[in-house]
Parts: C-alpha cells; structure tokens; sequence
C-alpha cells in the first residue's frame, strides 16, 4: 500500500487528503465544500493541475464541517452541516468513482478532528445542535465505538499524530466564540487492543 498522509482543516470548508500513489501520484483530494454542488477536485502535486479523472457529486451536496481520512478503499467522509442539519452519515469514495454509504457516526458532529491510529480512525469533539462536544469515536472494524472524552468541549481543533502512543491536540474553540486552546498531548492507546496497532 501507498504511503498516505492525512490533514483535516475543520475550520474550513475543505478537506483535503493527500496520498502518494505508485501509478501516476501524487495527489491532492479537495472535497466538496458549502456552495460546491457537492464536486470534489484531484490535482496532481507538485503542480497542483486538475487530475484527468471525473468525481460525482457528494450524495450529500455541498456538505461542510465534515471530517475525512483515507482507507484502503478511498477516502471516507464523516459528518458535517447540510440543508441546515448536522450530519453523522458517512460516505465512501470507492476506487471506481461511486460514493457508497458506510457505518454513520453516533452522534452528529460538525467541525470535528479527527486522525488515524493504527488501524482504527479517531475522530474526536465538533459540535451538535446542541453543544461543543467531549465526546469522541473511534471506528474499525466497520463499526463506531464511543471512546474516551476530551479533557473539555473543543470544535474547529487539529490533531496530529506524533508518536505511536501520543496525538497532539491543538488549537478550537470551547464555546461558540474564540477560545484558542494549548497543545493538549493525549495518551490514545488506553483501552484498544494491541491488535488494532
């Protein structure tokens, strides 16, 4: 498998997923964003020129605030505000261009971060119709499970793996309004089994 490298911007509309492919990469995958119709973009890096392949549009539309990463089987999109709801479904870009369902989240989330460990993918905070989220999940196995809560609420946050034991967590907001959050190094491996790393 091609060596890949995640990046979720959830303070913007995009995100992007960047994987270095052996047959014609690398590329940049610029997902649907509000006001997109839905399209999604490859370009080929360095020289950021449209990629000759045709994406279909996001079942959901021009969905925001989601988060994404990228499996063996293509990118998966997770979450997000569209049509004036928030959003826990999840689609699959299939390696033939089809959008496919997948397992949805548990609970809606939008501006949530999220990142890879090991085999499973950690997705963690955002904000509901309700309230900025603690809460996180984690999905493998084809399946989400809740995992251990942030420290406190953030939304619009980053996360970055930097170890295999240690994520750091940095940056968001704990209410609706401005409130840049320190680093926040968090031991992420408690409860999952050494399988799945």
């Amino acid at each position: 498998m091609a060596p890949t490298t995640t990046t979720t911007a959830t303070t913007s509309t995009t995100t992007t997923i960047t994987t270095t492919s052996t047959a014609k990469g690398p590329y940049l995958f610029i997902g649907p964003g509000g006001g997109s119709s839905g399209q999604s973009e490859v370009l080929t890096l360095p020289g950021l020129t449209p990629a000759t392949c045709s994406i279909p549009a996001h079942p959901k539309g021009g969905i925001k605030g989601y988060v994404a990463t990228l499996s063996e089987e293509g990118p998966i999109l997770c979450g997000g505000y569209h049509s004036s709801a928030y959003q826990r479904d999840c689609h699959l870009l299939t390696k033939d261009g089809r959008w496919i369902g997948t397992p949805p989240m548990q609970t809606n989330r939008v501006q949530a971060s999220s990142v890879r460990i090991g085999g499973a993918w950690w997705v963690t905070g955002g904000y509901d119709e309700s309230a900025v989220l603690a809460t996180t999940e984690l999905y493998y196995n084809n399946t989400w499970h809740a995992h251990t809560n942030l420290p406190q609420p953030v939304h619009g946050h980053c996360m970055l793996q930097v170890n295999s034991s240690h994520t750091l967590l940095t940056g968001g907001y704990t209410n609706m309004v401005v409130t840049l959050l320190p680093p926040i190094y968090t031991v992420i491996l408690q409860g999952l089994s050494a399988s799945l790393i």
